[in-house]
């Protein structure tokens, strides 16, 4: 494989992981306002969906500045 085709390749796994994780944060996003809204939530759970949110966010940032890498190396 060349270098090329290989980053070519590498740019569209990435893209294809980040929607796939930016839809999952958007979930969480819109289930913890959901449930910020609930008294029924317990707040171990809350504490438990923050957590998703604040790993989810780091692995978007994770794969970003990857995708920024392979941009640059491509250039």
């Amino acid at each position: 494989m060349e270098l090329q085709e290989y980053i070519l390749t590498e740019r569209k796994f990435l893209h294809e992981l980040s929607n796939q994780i930016v839809i999952a944060q958007g979930m969480a996003s819109m289930a913890k306002t959901s449930f910020e809204k609930s008294a029924a939530v317990a707040e171990q759970d809350m504490i438990r969906l923050e957590k998703s949110l604040t790993a989810l966010n780091k692995v978007i940032g994770i794969l970003q500045e990857r995708k920024a890498f392979v941009v640059e190396q491509s250039d």
